[in-house]
């Protein structure tokens, strides 16, 4: 099968993108605060799906679910990356869900003033399809 780069870089890209909007955006009232939380929103699905990408390209048998599929991955990105996806993985599903609680505002904010861990991703990710 093979990796799909092309589509793993176009997903790069989004996420680049999407971390550059919430630079420019950190909040400030309640509108630039849901402005952040969709683009947390946005770069987790990115990441979701280039490990998805990753996954069947490297042909690493059937997953069961998000976690276990994360946890398989984890041979070949950092076990770092892999804990800051899967904390990004929890708050957007905390997000979309709607589930209203200060630990969750805390977490949006956090994760958009350190968005390095992104970064070191798309860095592993990038080793990978080279």
């Amino acid at each position: 099968m093979g990796l799909d780069v092309a589509r793993i870089k176009k997903k790069m890209e989004s996420i680049r993108e999407y971390g550059e909007r919430i630079t420019r955006i950190l909040p400030s009232d309640y509108v630039v605060k849901a402005a952040v939380e969709r683009n947390i929103q946005l770069i987790s699905d990115a990441e979701l799906d280039i490990v998805m990408l990753l996954y069947r390209g490297f042909e690493l048998s059937i997953a069961g679910n998000e976690s276990t599929m994360l946890d398989k991955i984890g041979v070949r990105l950092s076990g770092d990356v892999i804990k800051k996806i899967k904390e990004r993985r929890d708050l957007r599903n905390n997000l979309v869900h709607a589930y209203a609680d200060s630990y969750y505002d805390r977490g949006v904010f956090d994760q958009a003033k350190n968005m390095k861990d992104i970064e070191e991703f798309r860095k592993e990710v990038n080793k990978l399809t080279k």
